[in-house]
């Protein structure tokens, strides 16, 4: 079954702000995630059911909310948002 990915336009903008090779593994991990919303190297937050974050090179990490309700994969950017616009990839 297919999710549907939700970016805001402010996690956006930070994905266009990371270096061009993080940006990369960046949008293919979050493509990736319409498949497959639970990946084996992502990890639940302790104390946030249903939501997972996965490191990329170290420094960098994604973190997202899965909605099994309304199959869709809502994004919590690297820093202070939830997100909520109805945008596929």
């Amino acid at each position: 079954m297919k999710y549907q990915v939700i970016l805001s336009k402010s996690v956006r903008r930070q994905l266009k702000r990371l270096p061009g090779n993080v940006r990369n593994i960046a949008h293919q991990q979050i493509i990736s995630l319409a498949n497959e919303p639970r990946p084996g190297n992502a990890k639940e937050l302790e104390g946030h059911p249903a939501h997972y974050r996965m490191w990329i090179m170290g420094k960098f990490r994604l973190v997202w909310y899965v909605s099994e309700d309304e199959q869709s994969v809502e994004w919590a950017g690297e820093y202070q948002f939830y997100v909520r616009l109805n945008e596929r990839l």
